[in-house]
């Protein structure tokens, strides 16, 4: 620390002046920094008071880990926040409806009131590139960088650049409509998750509609960018994939947009059948083709270490790990509907069918699960000897299930040499803290 701080002292006086604000680490992934957390925040601190003696003008941004990990914002943003100005997110791999959900989690924590800043690295440019950067600035996100541009991009930034977000329109499930405001103008930005559809958007005179690329759009077909049809019913949209940006939306839109802004961070709604809000649990039964209701696995089998193989034992679909290939995690997420950044809401109770072993100590599992403290493990537990099915139990009291890895937990089998774990459904119920 003593040659950090000499290193760190010399750059801020030797720049002073000529940079405006100091990131400590390009990242925390692994590949780039090895320290723990306290380390980091020991650096940190280190790099504010020089910075603020040599420059007291220069901002010190802090780095955070690839994904969205809500547990790490929020102890930096609680208990470190007096040694940096903003917070840089790597939302790798996110989609612009967890970004949202994100954001609008870690704005509810700091108020109206907050004073630190999020900006966002958005690496290089690919598609849902324009998708992330609306959602960012909808998310209080007040700094983009990219790794080069793309004329999505460069269209989003002639358009939004310096407009302030109002609030989102519900338009149905999986499309967002962002409404913005640049001064006395007012901008909507409008996508779905996939399928085209028509929504209710009513414009000043016919709709005024500019795609990614920056082109006006008045006419149907051409390009694939032309997912939006202007020359449909007086005020409707058929908004589909690819971003659009209607220029002339009717006030009444934005007057909407506030009322909804007022009652909340913005979302993007999902279909009834998605929504688990009110489910006592969320369940998947496990086989070559799941059935799933809030708990998902199918989505990681083209994970290496998640491609477990599907099996029918005694007449029952189920999946296997395979240790010799790597396979030794039966993956899962739980919909956010149902748990999100639990943060002590709720404890939950997973439930596990597994077929029992051949002999005692040959086969077992724990879960290792996304918690407010990183992830973690759960106590180890030996599968039962036995013919036919046991149903265990695990509780986790400091669950976060805010997919900090990309998934909320994971049945962890690799500790099984002897024999694979087989395993027919899991289950996921929430209590109150310390209820029954």
């Amino acid at each position: 620390m003593a040659d950090w701080v000499a290193f760190v002292r010399a750059a801020a006086q030797r720049y002073r002046g000529s940079v405006a604000a100091w990131q400590v680490e390009p990242s925390l992934d692994l590949a780039e920094f090895r320290g723990t957390t306290q380390d980091y925040r020991t650096m940190l601190h280190a790099v504010r008071q020089e910075v603020r003696r040599a420059d007291p003008n220069a901002l010190v941004a802090a780095a955070s880990p690839s994904g969205l990990d809500l547990p790490y914002l929020k102890l930096m943003l609680t208990q470190a926040g007096g040694d940096l100005d903003a917070i840089v997110l790597y939302p790798n791999g996110r989609a612009p409806a967890q970004l949202l959900e994100a954001l609008g989690t870690a704005r509810a924590w700091l108020g109206s009131g907050r004073h630190h800043e999020f900006w966002l690295d958005g690496a290089a440019p690919s598609a849902g590139s324009v998708q992330i950067a609306a959602s960012a600035l909808a998310g209080g996100v007040t700094r983009e960088f990219w790794h080069g541009l793309e004329p999505g991009l460069t269209t989003t930034h002639r358009l939004l650049g310096g407009a302030r977000f109002v609030g989102a329109l519900n338009r149905g499930p999986d499309t967002a409509v962002l409404v913005f405001r640049n001064g006395a103008d007012a901008l909507v930005v409008a996508w779905t998750g996939s399928e085209s559809r028509e929504i209710p958007l009513t414009t000043v005179g016919p709709p005024a509609v500019i795609g990614s690329s920056g082109q006006s759009i008045t006419t149907v077909g051409g390009s694939s960018e032309r997912s939006t049809t202007p020359s449909g019913p007086t005020g409707t949209l058929t908004v589909g994939p690819v971003p659009v940006f209607v220029t002339n939306p009717d006030p009444s839109l934005v007057k909407d947009a506030a009322a909804a802004e007022a009652q909340g961070p913005p979302l993007i709604p999902v279909a009834p059948e998605r929504d688990f809000s009110k489910a006592p649990e969320v369940s998947a039964q496990l086989g070559a083709a799941n059935v799933e209701h809030g708990l998902y696995n199918q989505q990681f089998r083209a994970v290496r270490s998640g491609a477990v193989v599907p099996v029918t034992v005694d007449g029952q679909g189920a999946v296997r790990t395979d240790a010799p290939a790597g396979a030794v995690y039966v993956y899962f997420n739980v919909d956010d509907t149902f748990a999100y950044f639990v943060d002590g809401r709720y404890d939950h109770v997973v439930t596990l069918q597994v077929h029992r072993a051949s002999a005692a100590q040959r086969v077992g599992f724990n879960l290792m699960y996304d918690s407010m403290t990183g992830y973690r493990f759960s106590p180890w537990q030996w599968v039962d000897a036995g013919d036919g099915w046991a149903t265990y139990t695990v509780r986790l009291t400091d669950a976060a299930f805010a997919k900090t890895w990309g998934w909320d937990f994971a049945v962890n089998a690799a500790g099984d040499q002897k024999e694979p774990l087989v395993v027919r459904s899991v289950s996921v119920a929430r209590l109150p803290p310390g209820g029954k």
